[in-house]
This record gives structure tokens, C-alpha cells and sequence, in this order.
């Protein structure tokens, strides 16, 4: 068995990995695991990343924007998804500042479709 660990004392991380040679493959669906994701301290890391990934011949998905962080996606030998994100992400966070945290000043989307649902919800 082979452990990959951080030494962070906030959000410690630990991967135990260990080796089966005697099983097929995995076959995802009901109950598998989708994906596995990592995190990194910021762009610069992810960039690293993304470089060495290439110069290993690992086809990725590139760096995606996902607003509230940045990440890339590629998948191991085994096809399991390895998800790389940062801390970071792209928002602006004073264009939060002013929302409510009170449920029901919450507008809707489609209202005309949820306000049912509200109604449920808030019972």
C-alpha cells in the first residue's frame, strides 16, 4: 500500500492506493466512485500540474474555469477521474456581500414552476 499525504494542519488529505493486479477493472455506474479531486494552493500550482501531466502524455481536459475555483480533469491508468482544483476561484466576492441569508428573500428561478415547491419547503 502506498500513501500520499499532505502535512497541512488545517485540511490534512491522505490517499491510501493500493495495488490489485488479480481483479479486472473497474466498470462505473451505481455505487462506484465518479471522481476523485485534489486541491492545490493556487493557479501556479495548477499550471505545474497541467504541464507535467503533458509531459507524462496524460490527455486532460486543460484548465476549466469553474468560477468559485479553478480546475483540470484527467483520468489514471484504471480510468478513474482525478479532479485537480485550486483554493481560488474567479468571482467577486463584494457581488455577494449583499445577499440575504433569509430564505425567503431568495428569488426564484422559473418562479412559475417553484413556487410550489417553496410553499413544500417552507412548511
Amino acid at each position: 500500500m502506498t500513501i500520499l499525504e499532505n502535512q497541512d494542519t488545517q485540511f490534512y488529505q491522505e490517499v491510501q492506493i493500493i495495488q490489485d493486479r488479480e481483479n479486472p477493472v473497474a466498470i462505473e455506474g451505481i455505487g462506484s466512485v465518479h471522481h476523485v479531486a485534489f486541491g492545490v494552493e493556487n493557479k501556479s500550482d495548477l499550471q505545474r500540474i497541467d504541464k507535467q501531466l503533458q509531459e507524462r502524455n496524460f490527455i486532460n481536459s486543460g484548465i476549466k474555469d469553474r468560477e468559485f475555483f479553478v480546475s483540470l480533469y484527467y483520468r489514471d491508468p484504471n480510468q478513474l477521474l482525478i479532479e485537480i482544483a485550486t483554493g481560488e476561484g474567479n468571482l467577486d466576492a463584494k457581488a455577494y456581500e449583499n445577499q440575504s441569508p433569509r430564505f425567503e428573500e431568495i428569488p426564484l428561478f422559473l418562479k412559475q414552476y417553484l413556487n410550489f415547491i417553496r410553499e413544500q419547503v417552507e412548511q
